[in-house]
């Protein structure tokens, strides 16, 4: 994964939220220019460490295959062997970029520990990674992580939905080393049921949001009806971020907002 600060212009970027409450989309981006670029995510644990399945994982392999020009079984293969999404996609561009084979790249991240590391040693501009980030990665990734990017605007706009004292909720979403997104669901599913945002993240962590949105006897209809409720809050406090970072963003490269309004699917019992 790819370093912090502002990258993806704010406001757009929300229309995601609208179908992000139980996504299990793996979400990745591009940053900043400068070594940043490929630096990694904030060191955060996704509370998903699986490798992807089903058709998001036939569309990973045909994806990187078609980038590399390799079959898509070598993909596959390193799938297999559970090399998760965030890896493969900064490997199949280092090794693009860098003119050595996706296993040799992935093994230099397990002897290196960062991507960052990894790519300045095999001589990687920055810039070109993160156009080729940007070129690979599918639409629904390279915008939702704008939210990981910018936890200060989920922790305020979580705090207003849910009329919690924000420091202390900033403090919450450190402390648990979950990513930022992730508190956007749990707070949909907090206010329907009336569980206190905490024991949910902590349902959540024993299971998925869909076995935590049946035991909670929570219907699609109601995350639905909240999720536009906490868009709108989301929305206010992004694009009041957008605003005030809006010279150093566009000096940075900031993609448009516009450009990013597919939304995300929904998983939530009927």
């Amino acid at each position: 994964m790819i370093h912090r600060q502002g990258l993806i212009g704010a406001a757009a970027v929300l229309v995601a939220l609208a179908g992000a409450v139980l996504s299990v989309e793996t979400w990745a981006a591009k940053d900043t220019g400068g070594a940043a670029a490929y630096r990694e995510t904030r060191q955060v644990q996704p509370l998903s460490t699986r490798p992807p399945s089903g058709e998001a994982k036939r569309d990973m392999e045909e994806r990187i295959a078609g980038y590399l020009g390799i079959p898509r079984d070598e993909v596959e293969a390193l799938i297999d062997e559970g090399v998760k999404r965030c890896d493969l996609y900064p490997a199949a561009v280092i090794a693009k970029l860098s003119d050595r084979d996706l296993r040799s790249v992935l093994k230099a991240k397990a002897e290196k520990k960062t991507w960052h590391t990894v790519a300045k040693d095999l001589g990687v501009d920055e810039r070109k990674f993160r156009s080729e980030m940007h070129r690979i990665l599918p639409a629904a990734a390279r915008k939702a992580v704008w939210l990981d990017h910018h936890p200060e605007v989920v922790s305020r706009s979580i705090a207003e939905y849910l009329e919690m004292d924000e420091k202390k909720l900033a403090a919450m979403i450190k402390k648990e080393k979950v990513r930022p997104r992730e508190w956007l669901k749990a707070a949909v599913l907090s206010k329907i049921s009336g569980k206190p945002l905490g024991k949910v993240m902590a349902m959540k962590k024993k299971g998925s949001w869909l076995e935590v949105a049946t035991a909670l006897g929570v219907s699609r209809e109601e995350v639905r009806t909240e999720m536009q409720r906490l868009r709108k809050i989301l929305k206010k406090h992004a694009e009041r971020w957008d605003e005030e970072h809006r010279e150093t963003g566009r000096e940075a490269g900031q993609m448009r907002s516009n450009l990013l309004s597919e939304p995300l699917l929904v998983r939530v019992p009927a």
